[in-house]
């Protein structure tokens, strides 16, 4: 089987043979039949078209899920960095970002190769987004993030 998975549409979809289904990331264990034409509408804009071969069903449930979590762990990285955001959503940020680094190990890999791969905004504030992490996960991943900057 081969698949195509988006963590930010939060679907994959799935060929098998000439039958075409659909997972979402809301709800990975039903699986939605579909045709060539919805490919489009499934993905919209999605920029982050993963596409895999030889691959289980269970396979893709995984990917899906870590890619998913991964762009949710982009976008609070992005959050703690911004010096114009609110002390509470810094905090907030961080830890949530402790929470779904600690939860889901591929997805952390996931957001790392996603994040490492581009440079971080000029006005991303690491020193200030550090103190709202202290020594957590976040913390561990955002000195990581820095490094590799």
């Amino acid at each position: 089987m081969e698949a195509v998975i988006s963590g930010q549409a939060g679907v994959a979809l799935l060929v098998d043979g000439d039958e075409l289904s659909s997972i979402h990331v809301q709800d990975v264990e039903t699986a939605i039949a579909r045709r060539a034409g919805e490919f489009h509408y499934l993905f919209g804009g999605a920029t982050d078209l993963i596409f895999v071969e030889d691959v289980s069903t269970e396979q893709v449930r995984r990917e899906l899920i870590a890619a998913a979590d991964g762009q949710d762990i982009t976008q609070l990285t992005l959050l703690l960095l911004a010096p114009d955001r609110p002390d509470e959503i810094r905090e907030m940020a961080a830890s949530e970002l402790s929470e779904l680094l600690a939860a889901n190990a591929d997805a952390a890999s996931f957001a790392e190769r996603l994040r490492f791969s581009t440079l971080l905004p000029s006005d991303a504030d690491v020193k200030g987004a550090l103190q709202y992490c202290g020594a957590s996960l976040a913390g561990h991943f955002l000195e990581r993030l820095k490094q590799m900057q």
